[in-house]
């Protein structure tokens, strides 16, 4: 991996629990928005969020209504489903794509509402001349329990329509 750096400070982020620049088990996400990767302890989570989204989306897609006409009270899931609609086959609940810049903007959101620490500050990562990622770093005391919370946060804002 690459050095990653606080462009305000020019120093390396640090874990808020335990002090470390590495790894750490406090670190819940790392979140590339450059090149929408992950890693920490979301890493082989992220489909989870993925698949929430989809399942809601096509319980929506089953309903009967004029898809154009559904709306969402969360923003970021009303611009998560307004992507998905011009790709979407009604008649194929398979072909509910989530965007994943969309995706990548509300589980930022989502961390940032669970009990997390969102690290403050620029950050970069920086792999060479075309390879510079903008960063997100989030770290919780208890990763898995602030994950699922992130979960059920997201459950709860796919049941609320407008």
């Amino acid at each position: 991996m690459a050095q990653m750096i606080d462009e305000d400070t020019g120093n390396e982020p640090v874990c808020p629990y335990c002090g470390s620049g590495d790894d750490c088990p406090h670190l819940l996400a790392g979140l590339d928005m450059s090149f929408l990767e992950c890693f920490g302890y979301c890493y082989e989570r992220m489909e989870i969020f993925a698949e929430t989204i989809r399942t809601a989306f096509r319980e929506r897609i089953a309903a009967p209504t004029a898809l154009d006409t559904v709306k969402w009270k969360d923003e970021l899931i009303q611009n998560l489903w307004t992507e998905c609609l011009p790709q979407l086959d009604p008649t194929d609940a398979e072909s509910v794509h989530v965007d994943g810049d969309g995706l990548f903007r509300l589980v930022v959101d989502l961390l940032e509402s669970a009990d997390s620490f969102r690290y403050p500050g620029s950050l970069v990562e920086d792999g060479g001349p075309g390879y510079t990622s903008s960063m997100e770093l989030f770290y919780a005391e208890d990763p898995k329990a602030t994950f699922e919370q992130a979960v059920k946060d997201l459950k709860g804002r796919l049941a609320a329509h407008a």
